[in-house]
């Protein structure tokens, strides 16, 4: 089905497929902090093959002449956002992205790393880090305040209050996002 969407999409240089977690819902990238909230998706999948904003790199299918002509990944990016990143410099080309609706695989979310204190706060520490990065590469609005505020309201997230893991994870978001102060 992916090979036949891109064959039947020549524009398309970028694709993902319907990615489904392991409980059946849709696991869909629907929005980023690098396009403007109106381009944003609702909910769930889009119903049929559709032309979309940003792509998941859960199951990210590029073709090697476009990631090759934005340079490929950055590799001042580590962890986070990266995708967004590639998605916005494959679409500055001029180009489209595809959502395949009849290609389908499971993913298992957030099973790379175990649960842990140390694990979340290198995932804390590079989320907001990026997170700033992105935006200054993109000359999007608000580099540091944006993230700042993201986290208020995480810290204000009951969850946030009773998880010693959640609240490691967002203090070293804080210090990921004021280690990116004095760059570009």
């Amino acid at each position: 089905m992916l090979e036949k969407a891109a064959k039947d999409n020549p524009n398309a240089l970028a694709m993902n497929l319907k990615i489904v977690k392991p409980n059946g819902k849709p696991f869909f990238k629907k929005r980023s902090h690098l396009i403007d909230r109106a381009k944003w998706i609702g909910r769930g999948w889009p119903v049929e093959n559709s032309w979309v904003n940003v792509l998941s790199y859960a199951a990210l299918f590029i073709r090697t002449q476009a990631f090759n002509a934005v340079g490929g990944w950055d590799e001042n990016l580590f962890l986070y956002h990266e995708e967004d990143d590639l998605c916005f410099r494959v679409k500055e080309l001029g180009v489209d992205l595809l959502f395949v609706h009849k290609a389908t695989v499971q993913h298992i979310r957030g099973a790379s790393s175990p649960p842990s204190k140390a694990g979340s706060h290198f995932k804390g520490w590079h989320m907001g880090r990026s997170r700033v990065y992105t935006t200054k590469e993109h000359n999007r609005p608000f580099p540091l305040s944006a993230p700042f505020f993201a986290l208020i309201l995480q810290i204000c997230s009951p969850l946030s209050i009773i998880s010693s893991r959640k609240r490691n994870k967002n203090w070293s978001y804080l210090k990921g996002v004021i280690s990116t102060r004095n760059t570009k």
